[in-house]
């Protein structure tokens, strides 16, 4: 599948929207996510859910968008546009509200705030500049009335609305090993004088925001037109993780990762490290589309010493297996504190053990989690670290689409390899068409699709072949 299909998949995807579900998922029970922020809008301690709607039609105007809030401990909903007296804006065809959105306690009050990306959203006579929306949480919940929009250029953000910077479009937010909240903002699509679409990434820390791009101090890189930098965004407590999933690398624009840790000097985050798959020790080739961070996920690991680093999962959704176009491929990778990068192991589906063969299109690596299954700790170790891998459009045995591999950090990828698919570990046969959505927990692994259900699988199915329930949610994974 091409970059350019990607990018519209949501479109086909939203043509067999599913119908009103009434059910309320009981995802609480299954753990807050370790790649994403709490999502605790009323300040009960309970995730609540937010079901992303960004090709919705509101008032008339298609793909205007909304999210539908679910309130875990109460079962009652909110539904919020631009529609919603106020949300900043006006509904209007194609803006995709809710395109992106993640969660964050900005000021620290123990309810969190709804961030929702319009990166389609046009500022005066730029189309496609983008807007951000913040929504603050109550005890009672979500109060839109004091919603704040947020473009470049206002509210202390740097830059300026431009056609096609996309801002919003990827969004991830979390809290530093002090407590300290964080926001980060992609505008994959920034241009700058005549480079365009380089890219760029937003952090929004203790009332400061600063843009990260690659001719910022000490990040690995340059801005090149189309790198697309903050394509894809993951985040920890420690560390977050920025892809540029076109990177040019040898003259093709191949792909790259790139780490930062939390430690501010002059108000910057810290570059630790960049890497592709012509660094050393990263298996593959850079090759023109391979898509090399089209996906990234990361969490805190200590591997045997005392020294924490990164751990990074990276999707490469359109590496080429030998001669088979797109059958994809997945890298987990330990990059240390001074920014050593080892390849802890590679995985695509030409590897013996390995379930399945490279067949042309099935996006192996369309999305990445890694996770650790130790509750009372934050830093993953060996003996507790899982990944998965997502196989978007992978054609099973029983006439479905979408699969997944899943591993421990300490197995090579085939030795051994479990299989996740419809029908497998609990999961109901249909559920993983067009896999694209991978979350995870200390104790379930979540998977989906862009639309409801997600499903939250317990970790003991897929490692120990227990039983215990899988458990569905009504939202998108998210």
């Amino acid at each position: 599948m091409s970059k350019s299909s990607k990018l519209c998949l949501a479109v086909v995807v939203a043509a067999s929207t599913l119908a009103a579900l009434g059910v309320v998922g009981t995802v609480a029970q299954a753990g807050n996510f370790v790649s994403e922020a709490d999502y605790d809008f009323d300040c009960d301690g309970v995730r609540d859910l937010v079901d992303d709607q960004p090709y919705a039609n509101v008032d008339g105007a298609d793909a205007a968008g909304k999210v539908t809030v679910t309130y875990s401990k109460t079962g009652t909903t909110q539904e919020i546009s631009q529609a919603t007296p106020g949300v900043p804006g006006t509904p209007e065809q194609s803006d995709r509200f809710g395109w992106a959105h993640t969660a964050y306690d900005r000021d620290q009050d123990g309810c969190d705030e709804l961030v929702v990306g319009v990166p389609y959203e046009g500022i005066g006579s730029q189309s496609g500049a983008g807007t951000g929306t913040i929504v603050p949480g109550t005890p009672t919940g979500l109060d839109p009335s004091r919603s704040e929009g947020h473009t470049q250029g206002t509210s202390g953000i740097p830059g300026k609305a431009e056609n096609a910077d996309w801002f919003g479009r990827t969004l991830a937010a979390g809290r530093t090993l002090d407590g300290t909240p964080y926001l980060l903002i992609g505008a994959p699509g920034e241009d700058s004088s005549s480079v365009r679409d380089h890219g760029l990434v937003y952090y929004l820390r203790s009332g400061s925001v600063t843009a990260i791009h690659q001719d910022s101090p000490g990040v690995p890189g340059a801005r090149e037109a189309g790198d697309y930098f903050g394509e894809s965004l993951a985040v920890s407590d420690r560390y977050f993780v920025i892809g540029t999933p076109q990177e040019t690398v040898n003259a093709g624009r191949a792909g790259m990762v790139h780490v930062f840790s939390h430690t501010l000097t002059s108000g910057m985050p810290t570059p630790v490290a960049g890497f592709h798959q012509d660094s050393a020790g990263i298996s593959g080739d850079a090759e023109r589309g391979d898509l090399f961070g089209w996906r990234v996920s990361v969490i805190p690991y200590r591997p045997g010493s005392t020294l924490v680093g990164a751990l990074v999962a990276v999707g490469v959704a359109e590496e080429d297996i030998a001669s088979t176009v797109d059958a994809g491929m997945a890298h987990l990778v330990y990059v240390s504190p001074d920014g050593a990068v080892t390849q802890l192991a590679a995985l695509h589906q030409d590897m013996p053990g390995v379930t399945g063969a490279p067949e042309a299109g099935d996006s192996l690596g369309n999305d990445v989690v890694v996770a650790s299954l130790d509750t009372a700790s934050s830093v993953a170790e060996p003996d507790t670290t899982v990944w998965a891998v997502a196989v978007g459009f992978e054609e099973t045995a029983n006439g479905n689409s979408g699969a997944a591999h899943v591993l421990r950090a300490t197995w090579q990828p085939g030795n051994p390899d479990i299989w996740l698919e419809g029908g497998r570990y609990g999961l109901p046969l249909q559920s993983l068409y067009a896999a694209e959505r991978l979350r995870a927990s200390a104790t379930h692994l979540h998977v989906g699709a862009w639309l409801p259900p997600c499903y939250a699988v317990p970790w003991r199915n897929l490692l120990e072949d227990a039983t215990d329930p899988v458990i569905p949610q009504w939202d998108s994974c998210l």
